[in-house]
């Protein structure tokens, strides 16, 4: 019995060492699979870190585009205002233009009104001499009917001189016809 149970407990041994051995490879099993999943999750960490450098880079790539387009939007505010100042400096300019254009306009009127005026004083000048002249002319043909109005004076003084002689000389021939009347008788 003793022998038995010594066999008994060699066995029990026996298969407690087997079972330890077991147990132990087992539990080296178990720690290979945990250092396996310890791995996966390095790994799956570090997929992590890559992602999040991506999405960090991408965030930075978005910001670097969104910086871009304030910086293009500026310009291009910055051209439309600039624009916009080169506009109405071309607008002042265009006023200023037109300013002087109506003032030039102005002036030119002012030169042709000054023209006109010296026109119609040069005309009203000539009317004026023209009208002296037709004055001076009246004058004369008013002189001129005075001379006739003499001459036609002249010539019926004229006429009566010629018949005072006309009576005179009828009177002496009354004078001799009576000095022959009186001889004859």
């Amino acid at each position: 019995e003793s022998e038995l149970d010594e066999s008994v407990l060699d066995e029990s041994k026996l298969d407690e060492s087997e079972l330890d051995e077991s147990v132990l490879e087992e539990s080296e099993l178990e720690f290979e699979e945990f250092e396996l999943d310890e791995s996966v999750l390095d790994e799956s960490e570090l997929e992590f870190e890559e992602f999040e450098l991506d999405e960090s880079e991408l965030d930075e790539s978005k910001l670097d585009d969104s910086e871009l387009d304030e910086s293009v939007l500026e310009e291009s505010e910055l051209d439309e205002s600039e624009l916009d100042e080169s506009k109405l400096a071309e607008s002042e300019l265009d006023e200023s233009v037109l300013e002087e254009s109506e003032l030039e306009e102005s002036e030119l009127d002012e030169s042709e009104l000054d023209e006109s005026k010296l026109a119609e004083s040069v005309l009203d000048e000539s009317r004026l001499d023209e009208s002296e002249l037709d004055e001076s002319r009246l004058d004369e043909s008013e002189l001129d009917e005075s001379k006739l109005d003499e001459s036609e004076l002249d010539e019926s003084k004229l006429d009566e001189s010629e018949l005072d002689e006309s009576k005179l000389d009828e009177s002496e021939l009354d004078e001799s016809e009576l000095d022959e009347s009186e001889l004859a008788e």
